[in-house]
């Protein structure tokens, strides 16, 4: 008596087969969306990170205004920076911008993003840091290069712009609300790699089992 399985199970064991090869295929590919859509939000995540605590932009700004550069644009529009025609324009000399811009540094850093300041403190800090910054200019008038009246009329506008710069970043630290950021965001970038386990299709099991495996397996056809 013949051991052969009929031709219309054999049939039937194809077409399951072929069915579950396709699941399959579809199961690969939404993995693969899934894991390319996984990797972009990572990178956004953390190019926000890099953005919240990159200040090189402001610093950049500062330096420009303490050499007394002007915006100027090309014939497309495009802004850059620019020497300014009337040397009255340069508030400070090159010794002044620097130690100026030194001073200002202290402050514009990520330690004091990521500190925790009670409104009161903030206060204190930025009160010390104009008078401090006021006297440190003011005591150095000619060595800076504020030697016309012209220039020495943009003492106090100079001052306030600066201090405005780092109330700026003392605000950004009260109450540890920078710090509180920054640790959601990475938390939310961890639990989006961590937390989700990609999808694993498991193989099946098909009611065509006799004995010596599944029959989706053509080794077992004729077993």
């Amino acid at each position: 008596m013949s051991d052969q399985m009929p031709y219309d199970e054999l049939v039937q064991i194809a077409t399951s087969l072929q069915t579950e090869n396709e699941k399959l295929k579809g199961d690969n590919t939404n993995l693969h969306t899934n894991l390319t859509a996984q990797g972009a939000v990572e990178q956004n995540q953390q190019n926000l990170i890099q953005w919240q605590l990159d200040i090189g932009q402001e610093l950049e700004f500062i330096s420009h205004q303490l050499r007394g550069h002007v915006i100027k644009r090309d014939k497309k529009g495009n802004e850059f920076w620019a020497e300014p025609e009337d040397d009255e324009q340069k508030i400070f000399n090159e010794r002044g911008a620097q130690e100026i811009e030194k001073v200002i540094r202290n402050y514009l850093i990520k330690n004091v993003l990521l500190s925790n300041y009670g409104i009161k403190e903030i206060n204190q800090r930025v009160q010390q840091f104009a008078n401090r910054i006021r006297r440190f200019i003011f005591l150095n008038f000619e060595e800076f290069g504020m030697d016309t009246p012209y220039k020495q009329k943009h003492f106090e506008m100079i001052v306030m712009n600066i201090t405005d710069q780092v109330e700026a970043a003392f605000l950004r630290a009260m109450g540890g609300e920078e710090r509180e950021s920054l640790r959601r965001n990475i938390h939310i970038t961890q639990t989006g790699t961590m937390g989700g386990q990609p999808y694993i299709p498991s193989v099946p099991t098909s009611s065509y089992q006799r004995g010596g495996g599944s029959k989706l397996n053509p080794v077992n056809w004729f077993r």
